[in-house]
């Protein structure tokens, strides 16, 4: 990370060497400001006249050319009258800075050699208020105006704002031109001018040639920028598309280039409006930053050429700032510095061409031939500038032509790279069928071996297999011998699963006629329920009634086991109950269990035997008390298992009677005490006893169990039920729930209304 940090830095002060190194190299012009200091210089003979010859028919004079300023309100009688001093417009080869809120004078000598009066056309620059005076035979003057603010008055003869046409007497005479400076001039703090003078057929001769210059210079882009959008859309290549957008806008860039040539191609339009200068400048650094994309796309220089790749991304945020800082805040200042940027641009694109043209890369000899024909001609445009070669058709257009070339060459070059690209496909799809070929005939002679082995291979299990029947017609003799003894077997088990089958029928009867009957229970308890479900056809939980004088007995019990083994344990449990109460007379719930926990320890030998069956359940006893609000009294003990109730006025939601943490039987303590709950019913109350059948089943859904808590939850609907509903709710609930899932336990619940 911290060598990627210093190489940036390291670029960034080559940028800044190379960008003052250049600005210092690079003459600025003179600033309005320094005018001041060539006054001593200017204070001379103005004896430079522009002789206008026969044979010549355009000239460019700011030799000729003298200067003053006065305030916007001087007529040009005043000016006369106080006779002005005037400068020289060029000192040192340079024009000088005109103040950016005074009229300008312009003082022209000319000497016309032809013996007739002649007529001329002069084109100015720039101008928001121009007014040229030619003077007379009487020595008056006529007043010709034009510019921006006199554009609706103009004539249809000149082709644009900034001139106008007329007549010129033989020999000598003085040219005066006034000129107020345009908005975009005032803002940049000072302006420039340039003048052009043609005969006026030569005008139209300048114009025409022009016309077809930029029209050839405009088709030339227009068609290279469809040619190259079309390839982007075939190939799908991101160069071609960074490329396009190069060209659209160098197209923008000439079209808003402030020059004789764009007036004399686009005729009327205002090359000094704000926006026109904006979309001017924008357009160069933008030409300048996605010519950039494109050679970092087209040479993949993120792979190829790291080092150069952030060269060129620390150029292209130069051409941001720069842009930013020339557009919007000081443009004067600022041009230098947006010059030699792009001059750097050029001479870095350049050195990169010879880098990678004598790396033998691919088509990078059409890259820097390219490159090396633009900087040519941007040499020549800028020496024309400067004003160290002299002006004609070709100096004035090497801009333009250095592009156009540039494009061209480009243009190829992306062709000769499809060309090549399909070259390479083509070869690569031969080598690709040479490469198959070879591998299918290798293919086939694996295959013929492979063959061959298999041949030898099928021989080979040919031998096996008849040897392996051998051996399978002896295994299939002594498989009928051991089916003959497995279906004399089968018959022994169908007979005895019948006997057993027999057996558990005439045992679920049994334990039937031992459990209480529903209308006993009914002519007790008319509000009660009662859901049974064993898990084999027998079952190791029972529920228990008694009535004994004025005293009810009801019980729901759960014996260790299920099946035969619990139905035995029930069998015994259910005897020994009705002993203790009816023979014992033994009528406290909790006293009863105590009593049970004795009798199951005696009669099944656990202290011998070791034998840990037990019996969850729960008692209840219930009297009913003669007065008149028919009132009951409920005893209630049990052994793990809990008792629910709910009363319609009392608790809110159901209340868990918790039964005692201990089993009846089972355990190796002779005695065991149990806790005895006595409530009084007043208001209606259900009361559910159950075993843990229900919440220990899993559900199909989920694979869990039903739990507690889904238990209290169930319960806590149904107490606004009657019975049967009650009960059919419950069964419904247990079906969904189980699905298809096998039962695992015995399900007991029962479910008593009393008051």
């Amino acid at each position: 990370m911290k060598k990627h940090i210093f190489n940036y830095f390291k670029f960034f002060c080559l940028f800044i060497v190379l960008l003052f190194g250049l600005v210092l190299i690079t003459k600025p012009t003179k600033s309005y400001a320094q005018n001041q200091n060539t006054k001593e210089k200017a204070i001379k003979d103005t004896t430079n006249i522009l002789i206008l010859e026969k044979h010549k028919t355009t000239y460019r004079f700011d030799k000729a050319i003298s200067y003053c300023t006065t305030d916007l309100n001087i007529t040009f009688g005043d000016f006369i009258q106080n006779k002005a001093t005037f400068l020289p417009y060029l000192v040192d080869g340079e024009k000088m800075i005109l103040p950016p809120k005074q009229a300008a004078w312009f003082r022209i000598p000319v000497k016309s050699e032809y013996k007739e009066i002649s007529e001329w056309f002069l084109q100015a620059g720039n101008g928001y208020q121009i007014k040229l005076y030619i003077p007379q035979l009487d020595n008056s003057y006529q007043e010709k105006r034009f510019g921006l603010l006199y554009k609706d008055s103009l004539q249809n003869s000149v082709p644009n704002y900034y001139s106008t046409t007329f007549s010129l007497r033989q020999g000598e005479s003085v040219l005066y031109v006034r000129i107020v400076p345009s908005e975009h001039s005032v803002k940049q703090g000072g302006y420039q001018q340039t003048f052009v003078l043609f005969r006026k057929d030569a005008a139209h001769e300048f114009f025409s040639i022009n016309l077809a210059t930029n029209s050839i210079i405009y088709t030339i882009i227009l068609a290279m920028f469809v040619y190259n959008l079309i390839l982007f859309f075939l190939i799908k290549d991101r160069s071609y598309l960074y490329y396009c957008i190069a060209i659209f806008f160098i197209g923008v860039y000439f079209y808003t280039l402030p020059t004789l040539k764009s007036v004399a191609f686009w005729g009327q339009l205002s090359y000094d409006s704000e926006l026109n200068y904006i979309v001017n400048y924008t357009s160069a650094f933008l030409t300048v930053i996605f010519w950039i994309k494109f050679t970092q796309s087209y040479f993949t220089m993120r792979e190829n050429f790291p080092k150069w790749n952030r060269y060129f991304l620390g150029i292209i945020i130069l051409n941001v700032i720069v842009g930013v800082f020339y557009i919007i805040f000081v443009e004067q200042i600022a041009n230098i510095y947006a010059t030699t940027l792009h001059l750097i641009t050029i001479i870095s694109l350049l050195s990169f061409s010879a880098i990678v043209f004598f790396r033998k890369k691919l088509l990078a000899k059409q890259f820097f031939v390219a490159n090396l024909a633009l900087f040519i001609f941007v040499i020549i445009y800028l020496a024309y500038i400067r004003r160290l070669i002299p002006s004609n058709s070709f100096t004035n257009s090497a801009l333009e032509i250095g592009v156009v070339a540039q494009v061209i060459l480009f243009s190829l070059a992306l062709a000769s790279r499809i060309n090549l690209l399909r070259k390479q496909v083509t070869q690569q799809s031969i080598d690709k069928e040479k490469l198959e070929r070879v591998k299918a005939e290798e293919i086939k002679y694996v295959i013929e071996e492979k063959n061959k082995e298999l041949e030898g291979e099928v021989q080979e299990r040919t031998l096996e297999i008849s040897e392996k029947n051998t051996e399978l017609e002896q295994i299939i003799e002594e498989l009928d011998t051991t089916n003959e003894t497995l279906r004399y077997t089968i018959n022994r088990v169908e007979e005895q699963n019948t006997q057993i089958t027999s057996s558990i029928a005439y045992a679920q009867r049994i334990q039937q006629a031992t459990l209480p009957s529903l209308d006993q229970i009914r002519k007790s308890f008319s509000e009660n329920f009662i859901v049974f479900r064993p898990l084999h056809v027998v079952s190791g939980d029972f529920y228990w009634f008694l009535e004994l004088e004025k005293k009810r007995f009801l019980g729901a019990f759960d014996c260790t086991g299920h099946g035969v083994p619990g139905a035995f344990m029930a069998l015994v449990a259910n005897g020994l109950l009705n002993e203790i109460v009816v023979h014992k007379k033994i009528i406290s719930p909790d006293k009863i269990l105590e009593e049970l926990h004795k009798s199951i320890q005696y009669s099944l030998k656990q202290n011998q035997t070791k034998d840990q069956d037990s019996i969850d359940g729960s008692l209840m006893c219930i009297e009913k008390i003669e007065d008149e609000n028919q009132n009951y009294t409920v005893q209630i003990a049990s052994a793990r298992n809990s008792v629910y109730l709910f009363d319609s006025e009392g608790c809110k939601g159901i209340k868990e009677i918790k039964g005692d943490r201990k089993s009846i039987g089972g355990s190796t303590h002779q005695e065991e005490v149990f806790s005895l709950h006595a409530l009084e019913i007043k208001e209606q109350t259900d009361f559910y006893m159950l075993s843990d059948g229900l919440q220990d089943q899993f559900g199909e859904v989920k694979n869990k169990k039903f739990m507690k808590k889904r238990v209290r939850e169930l319960l806590t609907e149904i107490t606004a039920y009657d019975s049967s509903l009650q009960k059919r709710t419950i069964e419904s609930t247990i079906d969904n729930w189980k699905g298809n899932k096998e039962q695992t336990d015995d399900i007991l619940i029962m479910g008593l209304r009393l008051g």
